[in-house]
């Protein structure tokens, strides 16, 4: 009998089943047998291409014709213009804050502005300057909460109010007026311009605004467009190919679905933001890479959670090391390859290559963890062995940490409470005929057995599941 590994991590027990953990594997669909739909694919790898950062990596930026295609990155009180792989030169200038997220939002003009510590700059080639007093000389009094782009002019929330502020055309040092949120004016948290519609993010409710065309009044609010749901901070919003994602004030994740949203994060998920108290450094952010559409929640403190747009499912990549490394912001370059900013915790950023041909984070190992349910209603078993359904032979050339890769095994008799782990050698390189089996595992009494495989060698291990041989015991 063959079962298939989850697809989707739901790290909980509930209902006195086994939680289903996906780390470090993502699912991709496999329609040519209705058995297994779907085969366990590791993450890519993370390599460092971009060192000369201090701090924290707080955003990342790069659009053609927007500073020379180059990719701005933000780290500390320091903003970088990066040339991948040839230079690092540091802009003349500082900003507000070290740690807290920041954003970045262009126009076609081409202008550059960032939001960092409440405060608002223009990016320029070589320096950075403060605009801020730009908004507070209109009369805006709150820290600057988050910056977005429409029409050639920069939108921009001020916290603690219900004013969205909107620069002239071309010219984000020059601020036209605001517009507040109407149907219930809480604190504007987070502006997102997609398609014609700006949506406007409050702590309590959304609303949306639209570029009217006309030079006395700018920005109006769309009728009768008006959410019950806020966000839970000013990084908390994301835009994908299908539209609008957020994190919302009652702790869940939402697909805005064009003013309908849809709830996509697991009880597990709710359950962990509930349980946040400081919400500075949450953040969610989406990008895409090898065929996938991928959104990302990194919960302070907690871990990054990766959402398939297009499957629907999820998966986890825990942090390695000691600076707790892991993806951040992420953008493609003038190369193709795409890049993030190293989410570390502790010590600098760096710039790192997202690369499929990797399987470690920056050298340092990573565990990948699946788990597969197998369903024994009414009858004592015997199960002699469990057979991994898995790429064979993939081990690395030469005398090498994963030349021989091992795969280890735990089995839950009841659904819920692991044995000790055993190891099996997966294949050296060439040997694709191996098959990896587990066992014997003994009397299985009635309930749900669980399967949990792990895999921390650095090789290209994809699988799809577990046979299982059982005999009933009479």
């Amino acid at each position: 009998m063959f079962f298939p590994f989850g697809a989707s991590t739901y790290e909980e027990s509930r209902f006195e089943l086994s939680p289903i953990i996906l780390e470090n594997w993502y699912a991709e669909e496999a329609p040519d047998n209705a058995l297994r739909p779907a085969r366990l694919v590791p993450v890519p790898g993370l390599v460092s291409v971009q060192t000369g950062f201090t701090g924290r990596g707080r955003a990342v930026f790069r659009a053609d014709g927007v500073l020379g295609g180059d990719t701005i990155v933000a780290a500390g009180s320091a903003v970088h213009r990066v040339d991948i792989g040839t230079s690092n030169t540091t802009l003349t200038g500082a900003v507000a804050g070290t740690t807290e997220p920041a954003q970045f939002a262009a126009t076609q003009a081409p202008e550059l502005v960032m939001v960092a510590g409440g405060n608002a700059y223009l990016i320029g080639t070589a320096a950075i300057t403060d605009i801020t007093s730009a908004l507070t000389g209109g009369g805006a009094t709150g820290d600057i909460s988050s910056v977005t782009s429409i029409g050639q002019r920069f939108i921009f929330s001020e916290a603690g109010s219900g004013r969205v502020w909107y620069s002239n055309t071309g010219d984000a040092s020059t601020i036209d007026g605001f517009i507040t949120a109407e149907s219930d004016p809480d604190e504007v948290r987070q502006v997102v311009a997609n398609g014609n519609t700006i949506w406007i993010f409050g702590s309590r409710r959304t609303e949306a605004a639209y570029l009217t065309g006309d030079a006395l009044v700018p920005l109006a609010f769309r009728p009768s467009v008006t959410i019950p749901l806020g966000v839970m901070s000013s990084n908390s919003v994301a835009e994908t190919s299908v539209g609008v994602f957020f994190v919302s004030s009652d702790a869940r994740v939402y697909n805005l679905g064009g003013g309908r949203p849809v709830p996509i994060s697991t009880h597990p998920i709710d359950q962990l933001l509930e349980g946040l108290s400081d919400f500075s450094h949450l953040r969610l952010y989406s990008y895409r890479h090898l065929s996938h559409e991928w959104l990302v929640l990194s919960i302070p403190g907690v871990g990054d959670y990766f959402y398939d747009v297009a499957l629907g499912v999820w998966h986890t990549r825990p942090r390695t090391g000691l600076a707790q490394s892991g993806v951040g912001p992420v953008v493609r370059a003038a190369d193709n390859n795409v890049y993030c900013i190293d989410n570390v915790v502790t010590g600098n950023t760096a710039l790192m290559r997202i690369d499929p041909g990797v399987f470690t984070n920056n050298s340092a190992l990573v565990t990948r963890r699946a788990t597969a349910s197998v369903p024994n209603e009414d009858t004592e078993l015997s199960l002699k062995a469990v057979s991994v359904e898995c790429q064979a032979g993939v081990g690395l050339d030469g005398n090498v940490l994963g030349s021989a890769p091992k795969m280890w095994m735990e089995i839950a008799k009841d659904g819920r409470s692991f044995g000790s782990p055993i190891s099996r050698e997966v294949g050296r390189i060439g040997e694709y005929r191996r098959r990896v089996i587990f066992g014997p595992w003994g009397v299985m009494r009635p309930g749900l057995i669980s399967c949990r495989v792990s895999v921390t060698d650095p090789v290209g291990l994809s699988l799809t599941g577990v046979y299982i041989n059982p005999k009933v015991r009479r």
